[in-house]
């Protein structure tokens, strides 16, 4: 194992055999992966990597760095006839994420804390929540910017 710093460069892609392998530059960020369709798109990824959010006003489901996860559901969605699905990753600033940890109620308490974000989906993945729309703006803060990515 060799560590590897590359200066400016956040995510970039080296080579093991004939792999390439995406890494990212700097331990204190989280990728947020969502798999989507035409039918539930909520992220858009733009060429230069930015990320948008369409209808920010309601609750997105976003997976905190379990990339397993995502591939699972992948290949879900797709076993389901959902032919247009994909992966949307970017990445965020890991204290967006440990706040959630350290914030975030169950799905049985969200009526009782209508303000908190929810944890969801805990037999399947660790770090998978629901944001509400009044926490959507803080991810946005702590977005890394240009590192928005699409792969099926």
């Amino acid at each position: 194992m060799h560590d590897l710093t590359v200066a400016d460069i956040h995510t970039y892609y080296v080579i093991t055999g004939d792999t390439p392998v995406l890494v990212h530059n700097n331990k204190d960020v989280c990728t947020v992966y969502r798999v989507e369709g035409a039918g539930n798109e909520r992220v858009r990824v733009r060429d230069d990597g930015g990320v948008l959010l369409r209808d920010a006003k309601k609750p997105i489901f976003l997976n905190f760095g379990v990339e397993e996860r995502a591939e699972q559901f992948l290949q879900k969605r797709l076993g389901q006839g959902f032919a247009d699905s994909e992966i949307k990753e970017f990445d965020v600033k890991s204290e967006f994420r440990d706040w959630l940890r350290n914030n975030a109620v169950p799905e049985s308490q969200a009526k009782k804390f209508p303000d908190q974000p929810l944890v969801v989906d805990t037999t399947q993945a660790a770090d998978q929540y629901m944001l509400r729309p009044q926490h959507i703006k803080m991810m946005f803060d702590n977005i890394i910017p240009g590192s928005g990515r699409r792969r099926s």
